[in-house]
């Protein structure tokens, strides 16, 4: 059976722009505040369960995977302590924001968080939207500087870290976790990866029967989750720049859809726009890759039993006819 989230097919119909999610989405504590996790857990949802009650469940912090990364326990994570830290962040911040800025004409802002029962640091992104070559670029530098700091400091207790794109305030998501130590080359760009791991295989086809399995409801909490998030990124990503219902781009819950084909190991992306042009659809459909593919390579990294590591982009225009215009494997998101 295979999930859905968005779109009439996917059963979650609260994710519409003027709603408001049921998990806390305001920014970290400020510098000597005490964090803390204030979102709640809602009921668990059942397979009979409502629309609402699905999208509760993916608002849910806790993720299947109890030491996966979330943005709770990036929220939670506290400021620097102690000179190691101090120094730490002071090297992330210099190296981050003069390596980004010129090399990928990307201005933001880093913060960082440290989380030492957890072993993670995490690192915010704020400012301008993010590409995939920019979530790379930062933690290549990141784990560069990292491993220099930690042979500086020996006691630095910390192995993984974190990237959050804080940059939508109302909908961060994490998009980069890795171990600094044990990737000793620091290898970021998922082409490397793709070439390290001769057992990959390649991006096939997808199939009509792939998108229709990937369209029948959820009921897994780690990709409703990982759906919910993606989608919410994808309209901001979209809509940034049209107006409400008026434009004929506009995507809302009624028009598009992600959702999982397992038998296939497929994430689906699609908008059901029968009035969309060719430029129309191949310009959202470089959006709708660039979410794909981070949100495919993020999960992938963040924790076991993860079985996705292809996407798919497609069209629909309601009458039956669907044209797939991307697909590919998690070793295609350099953008």
């Amino acid at each position: 059976m295979g999930t859905a989230i968005g779109g009439l097919a996917g059963g979650a119909l609260a994710l519409q722009p003027d709603k408001t999610e049921t998990t806390s989405t305001s920014s970290r504590p400020p510098a000597g505040a005490s964090p803390s996790k204030t979102a709640t857990m809602p009921a668990s949802a059942s397979p009979a369960a409502s629309s609402q009650a699905v999208v509760d469940a993916a608002s849910s912090p806790t993720p299947a995977n109890a030491d996966e990364a979330t943005i709770a326990t990036w929220r939670a994570a506290r400021r620097a302590e102690g000179e190691a830290e101090i120094e730490t962040e002071v090297a992330l911040g210099h190296d981050l924001g003069y390596g980004m800025g010129e090399d990928y004409n990307y201005s933001g802002q880093y913060d960082v968080g440290h989380a030492p029962a957890r072993r993670e640091l995490y690192i915010a992104i704020s400012g301008p939207a993010v590409e995939s070559r920019v979530v790379q670029g930062v933690a290549k530098n990141a784990c560069l500087t990292l491993r220099m700091m930690a042979g500086i400091y020996k006691s630095l207790p910390y192995d993984e870290y974190v990237l959050v794109d804080n940059t939508t305030s109302t909908a961060p998501a994490i998009v980069w976790e890795d171990d600094f130590r044990a990737d000793t080359g620091c290898i970021t760009q998922t082409t490397d990866r793709t070439a390290a791991d001769p057992g990959q295989e390649p991006s096939r086809h997808p199939t009509e029967e792939g998108l229709a399995a990937a369209r029948i409801p959820s009921v897994d909490k780690r990709e409703i989750r990982v759906a919910t998030e993606a989608v919410h990124q994808l309209f901001a990503d979209w809509n940034a720049n049209s107006r409400l219902f008026e434009d004929p781009r506009y995507i809302s819950d009624e028009t598009t859809g992600i959702g999982f084909a397992p038998h296939e190991g497929v994430m689906y992306v699609w908008a059901t726009k029968p009035e969309w042009d060719q430029s129309t659809r191949e310009e959202w459909a470089e959006a709708a890759v660039g979410v794909a593919c981070r949100t495919v390579l993020a999960e992938s990294r963040a924790g076991q039993g993860w079985g996705y590591a292809q996407y798919a982009v497609a069209v629909l225009d309601g009458a039956g006819s669907t044209e797939f215009l991307r697909w590919g494997t998690t070793g295609s998101c350099t953008s």
